[in-house]
């Protein structure tokens, strides 16, 4: 599925976030994920596009390699609504994470097409 297929409501499935491994997150220390409470550990990231939010999901699978198949949903620990912001200027071809500090911690934004999702962590 598309950044533009997501953006028109089309089919809300999760996605691999990532190539074709899973994406990992890893955390030594508890932390607030958008503002939700975070456990230290290592994680599996993928995310669920949506017209006006994204659901951004982390799974206990953490060590999980292959991202192919679908995520075991009994073993998501957080999931977190976030609002996309679409800049038309400034395309991004390949998916991309990139972290920045912030006035709270840092923001890590998932960035794919025109698309960007800012999550923050503190």
């Amino acid at each position: 599925q598309s950044i533009s297929a997501a953006r028109s409501g089309v089919s809300a499935k999760e996605r691999r976030t990532g190539a074709n491994a899973a994406t990992t997150f890893e955390t030594s220390n508890g932390i607030s994920f958008n503002g939700q409470k975070l456990e230290p550990g290592k994680y599996r990231l993928y995310t669920v596009p949506g017209k006006d939010e994204w659901k951004v999901v982390l799974n206990s699978e953490g060590d999980k390699f292959f991202a192919i198949s679908e995520p075991d949903y009994s073993k998501d620990v957080l999931s977190t609504s976030i609002k996309p912001e679409i800049k038309p200027k400034n395309i991004v071809e390949q998916f991309t994470i990139r972290f920045a500090k912030s006035e709270k911690g840092v923001e890590m934004n998932l960035v794919w097409d025109t698309t960007v999702l800012t999550i923050p962590i503190s």
